[in-house]
C-alpha cells in the first residue's frame, strides 16, 4: 500500500502555521517575561538621591562660605587694654561651639558630602556594565563639584612684604618684638654707646611689661590660662584660650619675662637698668 504524501494529504480544516508559532512562542516566552520586564523597567529615583542638580549644592556652599565671613566679622569682640587694641572672641584662629574655624569642613559641610556619597551609591545600584559604570562617573563628577564648592574664592588681597621685624603671621610679644614689629627699632641699626644701649634695653622693657600688664587683665577677666599674642592675619593683638588653634605653640607674653632675667643673669644686661621696671610689676632679682 502506497502512502500519500504529507503535502498531498487534504484537510478538512486550514492549518494556520504562522497563528500557532505566534502562540507556541507567546506559551515558551512567558516564564522569562518577568525578569526581562524587570531589567528594561525605567528606575524610579532612589531615596536619598539628589532633588535637584549637584551645582546647587555648589552654590549653597557658597553662600555657606560668604554667611559664615560676615558672621565672623560680625561677631568678632575687641576690648582695648592699656592703649592695645584686642580681638577675644571671632579671630582668625579662635573656636566656636568647640569647632575651629581653621577646620575644612563644618558639621553641615560633613552632612552634605555623606548625601553625596549616599546618591554615588544609589546611582551605583542602577543597572549594570555600561551604565553602572557612567553612573559612578556622573558619581565623580557630582563629588567633584562638592568638594571644589568649598574651594570658591570669595575675596583675594595682595601681600607685599612684611613689616620690619616680622618673623612670622602670628607672634610672641618678647624683648624684642612688640605688635607684630621691632619693639624699639631693629636693634642692629641702633647706636652702641653705652647710654644709648641703656635707653633703648628700658623702652624694650617697658613695651614689653605694658603687654604683660594687659595680660593680666585679661586673665582676671578670662582666666589664667589665656595667652595676648599679635596677630598679622587680623591686625591686631588676639586674646588665645586653651581651644583656640596655636595656642600650644604660641608662648605667654609673662613668659618672656624670665627670658629677660636670665639675660641678667647671664650678665648680658646691667642688673641696674632693668631692676626698678622689673620690681614694678612685682619681679625682684
Amino acid at each position: 500500500m502506497q502512502l500519500p504524501i504529507l503535502g498531498t494529504i487534504p484537510t478538512k480544516f486550514p492549518i494556520n502555521f504562522a497563528s500557532g508559532a505566534s502562540s507556541r512562542s507567546e506559551d515558551t516566552s512567558k516564564p522569562f517575561a518577568g525578569p526581562q520586564a524587570k531589567e528594561t523597567a525605567p528606575s524610579r529615583p532612589t531615596q536619598g538621591a539628589y532633588k535637584t542638580a549637584p551645582v546647587t549644592a555648589e552654590t549653597q556652599s557658597f553662600l555657606l562660605a560668604l554667611q559664615e565671613d560676615a558672621t565672623r566679622e560680625a561677631s568678632t569682640k575687641s576690648i582695648n587694654i592699656n592703649g592695645l587694641s584686642i580681638i577675644t572672641s571671632g579671630h582668625s584662629v579662635d573656636a566656636r561651639d568647640g569647632v575651629s574655624l581653621i577646620q575644612t569642613l563644618s558639621a553641615a559641610d560633613t552632612k552634605a558630602m555623606m548625601s553625596t556619597f549616599a546618591a554615588v551609591a544609589d546611582q551605583a545600584e542602577i543597572g549594570g556594565g555600561a551604565q553602572t559604570q557612567q553612573g559612578s562617573q556622573s558619581g565623580n563628577s557630582m563629588i567633584k563639584i562638592d568638594m571644589q564648592g568649598g574651594m570658591v574664592e570669595i575675596a583675594s588681597k595682595a601681600l607685599g612684604a612684611p613689616p620690619d621685624g616680622a618673623t612670622s603671621a602670628y607672634m610672641n610679644e618678647d624683648f624684642f618684638h612688640s605688635n607684630g614689629v621691632w619693639s624699639n627699632g631693629n636693634p642692629i641699626e641702633k647706636s652702641n654707646s653705652d647710654a644709648a644701649i641703656k635707653a633703648d634695653r628700658r623702652v624694650r622693657l617697658e613695651t614689653l611689661m605694658n603687654a604683660v600688664d594687659a595680660e593680666r587683665q585679661l586673665r582676671a577677666e578670662y582666666g589664667q590660662d589665656v595667652k595676648l599674642v599679635y596677630s598679622h592675619t587680623d591686625g591686631s593683638y588676639i586674646m588665645l584660650t586653651p581651644d583656640d588653634a596655636k595656642y600650644d605653640t604660641m608662648k605667654s607674653a609673662e613668659s618672656s619675662v624670665q627670658d629677660v632675667i636670665n639675660e641678667v643673669q647671664r650678665g648680658y644686661i646691667e642688673k641696674g637698668t632693668v631692676a626698678d621696671i622689673l620690681q614694678r610689676y612685682g619681679y625682684h632679682i
